[in-house]
């Protein structure tokens, strides 16, 4: 079977893809069509780097707007040419990101593939609600959309009820390749001290919105653990305007014991913070899936998260992590349940079981295995 994989992105995703397209390969031939930045270099399957090579290092504004959105087309332009080509069974896309000409394009390349999408998210993480009209068009034309859990299928079904049929789970995979190693020696001194001083090291990193309950952490420790001494560490920036977050920013400058990087952290130092810390917390209001789960898997730490998405579907509560509502409250309860009750070498073992929890059920071979089963599916059809 011959399956072309689309995804425009770096980071968290192209991790993603990249452990679809090993898992697929060991099964089928696959050609993956990625960002001109993304750091893929397998020889087990086709690499081509084509989406955004010159405004994917422009700063945000209307210069690189525009530029982005020819570079889209026409790395589309080029897609559609490959499949009309090579005539894939399968294009699998992991990303839309202009919808009116994300549409146009599946009508195009379904002249000459099935096209199937990884709904990742069913609605965007920012303002969501304004594209379920766009979405639903996008939706209407894909031949099978793939969820992450049962959670995210009910939740696409509410919006959605029309596609039902076409929804199939196909489970994230676990992300083990990343880098773990940093340089402690390029780490500034005053944050290993900070570090170094602390007890307890509570750690939240990726982007900053709304969806993901930063405030509710920032605010809760500022409220009830700002005199206490354990660490609490938000490495990431925000991605849209947030006012309640940064006014706690604010706040948090005056206190010792948070440490806030409202901006992009590159990956030693994100590396060393992780690794020096004790619990991962994930805060979310609302979700479907997130990498951060794998990448606490992957450096052994156990999480603190909420009850969103299919998070939970992932975990174990009280085994390797200790799930909550997306409270103040509630959140404050866990943190305390941990000070009091756990040792650091008891979140060690519970970050060890979260690991091997990963690697034992979310193998990309396996997933990948049911994944054929789908695609054949559909060609049978």
């Amino acid at each position: 079977m011959k399956v072309l994989v689309i995804n425009p992105w770096v980071g968290n995703i192209a991790e993603y893809t990249k452990g679809l397209c090993e898992g697929l390969s060991s099964v089928c031939d696959v050609t993956l069509v990625t960002n001109y930045y993304d750091s893929n270099s397998s020889t087990d399957y086709r690499v081509i780097q084509s989406f955004f090579i010159k405004s994917e290092k422009i700063e945000r504004g209307v210069i690189r707007k525009a530029l982005r959105g020819y570079e889209y087309y026409t790395t589309y332009k080029m897609i559609i040419e490959l499949a009309k080509k090579n005539r894939f069974d399968i294009i699998h896309v992991q990303w839309f990101l202009m919808y009116s000409l994300d549409l146009r394009f599946i009508k195009e390349l379904k002249k000459y593939s099935k096209v199937v999408l990884t709904a990742h998210n069913v609605l965007p993480h920012v303002r969501g609600e304004k594209y379920v009209k766009k979405l639903d068009a996008i939706y209407n034309e894909v031949d099978m959309i793939f969820v992450h859990g049962e959670s995210i299928k009910n939740e696409f079904i509410r919006y959605f009820p029309k596609y039902q049929y076409k929804i199939k789970i196909q489970n994230h995979g676990e992300m083990m390749s990343r880098d773990t190693a940093f340089d402690v020696s390029a780490v500034p001194q005053e944050i290993q001290k900070v570090v170094d001083n602390s007890i307890l090291k509570f750690i939240f990193f990726g982007n900053v919105f709304y969806n993901k309950g930063t405030d509710i952490l920032l605010k809760t420790w500022i409220d009830y653990f700002s005199e206490t001494d354990d660490l609490l560490i938000i490495a990431g920036r925000s991605t849209e305007k947030f006012d309640t977050f940064d006014e706690l920013c604010v706040r948090a400058r005056d206190i010792k014991n948070i440490v806030v990087f409202n901006t992009y952290v590159e990956d030693n130092l994100l590396n060393y913070l992780i690794s020096n810390s004790n619990i991962v917390v994930l805060p979310y209001r609302h979700a479907s899936m997130s990498g951060v789960v794998f990448t606490a898997a992957q450096f052994k730490k156990p999480i603190i998260c909420t009850d969103a998405g299919s998070i939970t579907e992932y975990v174990q509560d009280g085994e390797n992590c200790f799930v909550c509502a997306a409270t103040e409250e509630d959140l404050r309860k866990v943190i305390v349940e941990i000070q009091e009750k756990c040792t650091i070498s008891r979140l060690e073992e519970m970050g060890v079981k979260l690991y091997n929890h990963i690697e034992s059920n979310y193998s990309w071979y396996e997933i990948s295995k049911k994944l054929i089963i789908n695609y054949q599916d559909l060609l049978n059809a």
